[in-house]
């Protein structure tokens, strides 16, 4: 009887210090930090904005850990919902593991589609084998290169005189595409002896702006027995709609003559897209 006593108090001794533990373990427990953001709204930068840059926008503290800040990561979601904004996620744990998480809104304010870019004019001669992949590039607003991602549609190959239109479409890694049709012009006219060059075969313009289509003559390549510089060419951008977004040709032609009898000896083309 006397054994059954002690045992009692025995239990009831160590129940009294594992409570104490308990207590003092939960008494000790760091509650979540807390994290802030400068921005109460949306945040908005520049696409060339960094990690470190979007840290700068936050901190985070805890009552047991104090200034938390350093610790923060952030991640961003690689795609946009229709108002071409983004979700970025804030997190940082403290010392004993507790995590706290913020979620902003993002746009970028200097965002574009992905552009696409010709090499050159999309002037082909005829009766001839040419690969319309070797004339086309692409780039997203980081400026990384999407030309190994392009996709390029045309119909049978072309190797006859006409115009046929090539689809060129190609997507970032944003989810959004870029998709033009360029007519690709194969003409039996021998332009390699004399040939138009220009600084650049695409621009992209904003709606209701007017470029200088003449500042985009590089040169002439003459490989016959007569002289031409390039006040001999004529610039033609009459199919250019400025206030209406979509893709146009500036054409740049050299004639044997004045007047309607004239004929087109040399002729380069610029790829004018107008953006909103």
């Amino acid at each position: 009887m006397r054994f059954l006593r002690i045992a009692a108090i025995v239990l009831a001794a160590a129940s009294v210090v594992s409570f104490a533990v308990l207590s003092a373990r939960s008494a000790g427990k760091n509650d979540p930090p807390v994290l802030a953001c400068s921005v109460d709204g949306m945040i908005e930068v520049p696409v060339s904005a960094t990690d470190e840059e979007l840290l700068g926008f936050v901190s985070a503290s805890d009552k047991k850990d104090g200034d938390l800040s350093g610790k923060i990561v952030v991640t961003r979601k690689n795609f946009f919902d229709s108002n071409k904004t983004t979700i970025i996620t804030y997190a940082v744990s403290d010392s004993d593991n507790n995590v706290a998480v913020l979620n902003k809104r993002l746009r970028y304010t200097d965002y574009n589609t992905p552009r696409i870019y010709l090499t050159n004019d999309f002037i082909f001669p005829s009766k001839r084998e040419f690969n319309l992949g070797m004339y086309v590039r692409a780039e997203d607003a980081w400026g990384n290169d999407l030309t190994s991602q392009i996709k390029l549609i045309t119909g049978e190959v072309v190797t006859s005189d006409g115009r046929y239109t090539v689809n060129i479409k190609v997507s970032d890694h944003m989810g959004e595409t870029t998709e033009i049709n360029v007519p690709a012009i194969v003409t039996s006219d021998d332009y390699g002896q004399l040939r138009i060059r220009l600084n650049e075969y695409t621009t992209y313009i904003k709606k209701g702006e007017v470029p200088d289509y003449q500042a985009f003559i590089k040169d002439i390549n003459n490989k016959t027995n007569k002289k031409y510089t390039t006040a001999d060419i004529v610039v033609d951008a009459s199919e250019v709609a400025n206030d209406t977004p979509g893709v146009y040709n500036v054409y740049y032609k050299i004639f044997d003559g004045k007047g309607d009898d004239a004929d087109v000896i040399s002729m380069s083309r610029l790829v004018v897209v107008v953006e909103e």
